[in-house]
C-alpha cells in the first residue's frame, strides 16, 4: 500500500501543481514558486498542517512544521505507519511534487518523525535546494496517463479581473494565506482547483491499484469502490457540519448538490418510504415499522 500512496501522488501532484500555479499567475523555477505551491496542495492543507518557510535565496529554502495533523493521526498506530509516511512516502512524494516547478529540486530531511523525545517540535523540517548538478527528477509512467485525462486539461471558469480583492498570487510569498484577501471568483477557482486535485489523485490511485490487481477486474473495482465510500462519508459529514445543515433529507440533498464528487446534474423525487415518514434505510425490513403499514 506505501508503494500504492507513492504512485497515487506522483502520478497527479505534478499536474495539479502546476495547474494552480497557473490559475494564480505565480509560475516560475524557484523555491518560491515551490513554497506558493505547498501553500495551495490538497496534501498540505492550512490549519491541518502548519507549514513554515524560509527563503534564502531562489535556490535555497528550508520548511519546517509547526504541527502537522497527519502525524498526530498515525503516532497512536505505531512507528511503522510513521516511518511508512514519513520516510517512505515523503522522500518520493515531496520530490515529485517540486519536479512541477524545477525537475533539478531536492526536498530533503534535516528531522522528522518518529519523534525523539515524543513531544518534539517543531515535528520535522526540510531543505529544498535546486542545484544545477542534481540529476533531473524522472516522472512515474502514470503521470502520463493522467496528463491525458479529461480532468487534467478541463477549463474552469478564469478569475474575474475586475471583482474586487486579489484575482491571483503574483506578488511575494506570504508566511500565512489570507483567503479573505482574494476575490470571490479567485476563491471559487482555488475551491475548485483543490476539488479537482482530488479527482487527479483519485486517477492516479485507480491505476495503480489496476496495475496490481492484475486481469482481477472486480477486485480493483471493489477496493477502488471502497477508498472513495470511506472519503465521500467523512467529507459529507464535514460539509454538513461546516454549513450548519440539517441531519435529514433536506440536509442530506444539499450535501450531495455540494459534493465534488457529484458534479453534473442530478434529480432528487421524494420517494413513497420517505412520504410515509420513514427515516431507515431505502430497502428498509425494519420490523414493526408504523410507516410501512400504511
Amino acid at each position: 500500500m506505501l508503494q500504492i500512496a507513492i504512485e497515487e501522488w506522483a502520478g497527479a501532484s505534478p499536474l495539479y501543481t502546476r495547474r494552480m500555479q497557473k490559475a494564480l499567475r505565480y509560475e516560475g523555477d524557484d523555491i518560491i514558486t515551490i513554497f506558493k505551491g505547498l501553500q495551495f496542495d490538497i496534501g498540505a492543507p492550512p490549519q491541518f498542517m502548519d507549514f513554515r518557510y524560509t527563503v534564502h535565496d531562489r535556490w535555497h529554502g528550508e520548511f519546517h512544521l509547526d504541527h502537522c495533523g497527519a502525524l498526530l493521526d498515525v503516532e497512536p498506530m505505531g512507528p511503522d505507519y510513521v516511518q511508512g509516511m514519513c520516510h517512505d512516502i515523503e522522500d518520493p512524494t515531496f520530490d515529485a511534487t517540486a519536479v512541477a516547478t524545477n525537475p533539478r529540486a531536492q526536498v530533503r530531511p534535516i528531522h522528522r518523525p518518529p519523534r525523539a523525545p515524543s513531544d518534539r517540535t517543531p515535528h520535522c523540517a526540510w531543505t529544498v535546494i535546486i542545484d544545477e548538478s542534481y540529476p533531473e527528477a524522472k516522472s512515474i509512467p502514470a503521470l502520463d496517463i493522467v496528463a491525458r485525462t479529461k480532468a487534467a486539461t478541463w477549463e474552469l471558469a478564469p478569475i474575474d479581473l475586475d471583482d474586487d480583492g486579489n484575482a491571483d498570487y503574483s506578488g511575494p510569498l506570504l508566511s500565512d494565506i489570507d483567503f479573505r484577501a482574494f476575490s470571490h471568483s479567485a476563491l471559487v477557482r482555488i475551491a475548485d482547483e483543490v476539488c479537482l486535485q482530488m479527482h487527479l489523485l483519485n486517477l492516479s490511485f485507480g491505476i495503480a491499484v489496476r496495475a496490481r490487481a492484475g486481469d482481477n477486474a472486480e477486485l480493483a473495482t471493489s477496493i477502488c469502490t471502497k477508498q472513495l465510500t470511506g472519503i465521500a462519508g467523512v467529507a459529507a459529514e464535514r460539509i454538513r457540519r461546516a454549513l450548519k445543515l440539517p441531519a435529514d433529507v433536506d440536509g442530506l440533498t444539499e450535501v450531495l448538490r455540494l459534493d465534488d464528487g457529484n458534479r453534473g446534474p442530478r434529480h432528487h423525487h421524494r420517494s413513497r418510504r420517505h412520504d410515509s415518514g420513514c427515516r431507515h434505510h431505502r430497502h428498509c425490513e425494519v420490523q414493526g415499522c408504523s410507516s410501512h403499514r400504511r
